[in-house]
């Protein structure tokens, strides 16, 4: 999708042109473009976010196939670094401005539509994961704030303090954990393309084909298994309470894969689990969460 929107030729915006629809025709090749230049060197944020209320855009719908957190996010990571052409005839103004905007995030929703409708989202499989260059780090060794012998990452970023109150919580469990498996570890997921889920409920036509990488992925081996072989994997989410209703969908996806099964060679196989948002270190607010913790950690599930 990126390749197909990286490269947009903007037509010519001015008080003379005469009906929205015109501005969607083929530009013709006498139009004297510029060179390439990013759309945020022209077009400030505040004219996208103009422009998503009069098309009635919401984020949801703009966000899929992506993990932005708000419009914002959006607009300066993704919108405004789109490369463009503008006719050496435009002029930049208040105007002219929304027209383009409108013009981009119009386009973005129509290809965003028709790549939608070009691909399926294919089953689970299991796939081992390629480090190429990249290297895994054990926190006690990198970092002196974050001082766990079970978390590992390639690139450490601690997005918000509710992220950090998860490793507290694990940490505060990591005695009862090890009562279940023999062997486990957490990877913070910041970046990791290979552990990115998509949404693959076809009835769910808003999020069909959404994708969103889980913020820490747990793996570990029961105890009384032999070999080296980690069979069960678990996804954890920290979402902050401004972001419970809006992203309520992952929380409901990863519910699906709850329990699944992936065969990985003949005689093993992978068990997938997922527990509902961590929410707050406060154990009202986070009760459905710890709740599910202690069934994941009960031996019956495996």
């Amino acid at each position: 999708m990126e390749q197909k929107i990286r490269s947009l030729k903007i037509p010519f915006f001015s008080k003379d042109i005469k009906e929205s629809e015109e501005r969607f025709e083929k530009i013709k090749e006498e139009y004297d473009f510029q060179k390439l230049a990013k759309l945020g060197t022209h077009i400030p944020s505040r004219f996208f976010l103009k422009a998503m209320n009069i098309l009635e855009l919401s984020f949801e719908e703009l966000n899929g196939n992506f993990d932005f957190e708000s419009k914002n996010e959006f607009i300066e990571k993704y919108l405004k670094n789109i490369d463009v052409c503008f006719s050496k005839k435009q002029e930049f103004n208040q105007e002219n401005n929304l027209e383009i905007a409108k013009f981009v995030l119009e386009n973005f929703k129509a290809i965003k539509q028709s790549i939608k409708q070009e691909y399926e989202v294919t089953p689970f499989e299991t796939h081992k994961l390629n480090l190429g260059n990249r290297v895994l780090f054990r926190s006690e060794d990198k970092i002196a704030y974050v001082n766990y012998d079970w978390l590992y990452y390639n690139d450490l970023s601690l997005d918000s303090d509710l992220e950090k109150e998860f490793l507290y919580f694990i940490e505060g469990n990591k005695d009862v954990i090890n009562t279940i498996f023999s062997q486990w570890f957490i990877v913070r997921n910041d970046g990791f393309e290979e552990f990115k889920l998509f949404d693959n409920r076809k009835d769910e036509l808003n999020t069909y084909g959404y994708g969103f990488e889980p913020d820490f992925i747990f793996f570990g081996k029961k105890k009384g298994e032999n070999d080296k072989f980690l069979s069960v994997e678990c996804f954890f989410e920290a979402k902050g309470e401004h972001l419970k209703i809006q992203d309520a969908w992952k929380e409901e996806f990863l519910e699906t894969i709850k329990n699944a099964q992936m065969q990985v060679e003949v005689d093993k196989n992978l068990i997938l689990y997922s527990l509902p948002f961590f929410l707050s270190k406060e154990i009202k607010q986070n009760a459905k969460f710890i709740d599910a913790f202690d069934e994941f950690l009960e031996r019956k599930l495996f």
